[in-house]
């Protein structure tokens, strides 16, 4: 694994390590402009960073569900991954509290086993569409290296639409296990996604991944990486995340007050995703794309299409749920 640490910016100079200005230092690191330059920074803080993180993971984890976890030494030193954790605890602990706004019954056990079973199918998901997608193409030419770097901890790579898709598959099948509504589960933990998409694009960010286009634009907010001015697109998707939370937010006030059915928090949730990163992606640097578009805004399509006609049927036999209390706080 190549190692990495925090270091202040300064100007480059000869036989120096080379930089991003993302404020990282690193050695052995090049830039050369593919999305392989994903990797993990460890540095000599990480003990402490790993102590501190494991603490309140734990005590987190042992004060809502009376159980704890201790996170390995190798992942709890990268960036992405705290900040990627940080995102899953906070939306385990929203995804609770809106199971006991809704009365599900027995919120704890729901929570612990749902959240496991969601975050294992989002992580193999996620894995599973970064390594055989057309990003790793070029890094991963055969089969079998594939396979080997999706299973190993030191290669990092993951695509937030396949961490989609794998959540709602883990979301169907532990709805059917314990024979809850799908689309009340899904709208449970729809706004959680928001939250887990804003700090994980955070950890994009420092990991220097997922980058933007070169830009000649007079803008305050682009960024300088090596001599190249590009796009902050990890920055955009962060806020988009936001904006994605508070939609869901208020829809799920909405919803549990009898005025809208299951399902039309996180179909509108994806829906309104879809839409802002198809535009976000003509502003991100990709080595493929065809027709002009690269694959996620082709599945960007995809989704609004479906979730539309998702929306018009289910629209067309809706019975508000009268039996959900209000929210005092509507």
């Amino acid at each position: 694994m190549r190692r990495m640490q925090l270091r202040p910016l300064r100007k480059e100079r000869p036989g120096a390590d080379s930089r991003d200005n993302y404020g990282i230092a690193c050695n052995n690191y090049d830039h050369d402009n593919t999305p392989s330059n994903y990797s993990s920074c460890k540095s000599s803080t990480g003990k402490y960073l790993r102590a501190v993180f494991n603490f309140f993971f734990m005590l987190i984890l042992y004060k809502k569900f009376g159980t704890y976890w201790v996170i390995s030494r190798e992942i709890t030193t990268s960036p992405y991954f705290v900040l990627a954790a940080i995102g899953a605890i906070i939306g385990i602990i929203l995804a609770y509290h809106e199971m006991k706004r809704r009365r599900l019954g027995d919120e704890k056990k729901h929570t612990l086993l749902s959240s496991i079973t969601i975050y294992l199918f989002l992580i193999a998901f996620a894995r599973i569409f970064y390594f055989f997608g057309p990003w790793s193409w070029k890094e991963y030419p055969d089969l079998s290296s594939r396979i080997l770097a999706m299973f190993s901890f030191s290669k990092a790579g993951m695509v937030f639409y396949g961490g989609m898709i794998g959540a709602v598959a883990g979301i169907f099948i532990y709805s059917r296990i314990k024979k809850l509504d799908f689309w009340e589960l899904a709208d449970i933990w729809a706004p959680s996604g928001g939250i887990i998409l804003f700090f994980g694009r955070i950890g994009c960010y420092t990991a220097g991944c997922c980058y933007g286009l070169e830009s000649h634009a007079n803008l305050p907010w682009l960024i300088l990486r090596g001599d190249t001015v590009m796009h902050p697109t990890q920055i955009y998707s962060s806020i988009l995340g936001i904006m994605v939370f508070i939609l869901m937010t208020e829809l799920k006030y909405r919803q549990t007050a009898g005025k809208l059915f299951n399902g039309y928090v996180v179909l509108w949730g994806v829906i309104f995703y879809s839409i802002g990163r198809f535009f976000i992606e003509f502003l991100r640097y990709y080595d493929i794309r065809f027709l002009g578009l690269s694959s996620s805004q082709f599945i960007s399509l995809g989704l609004v299409i479906l979730c539309s006609i998702a929306l018009f049927f289910m629209y067309s036999g809706h019975k508000a749920h009268k039996h959900l209390k209000p929210p005092k706080y509507l």
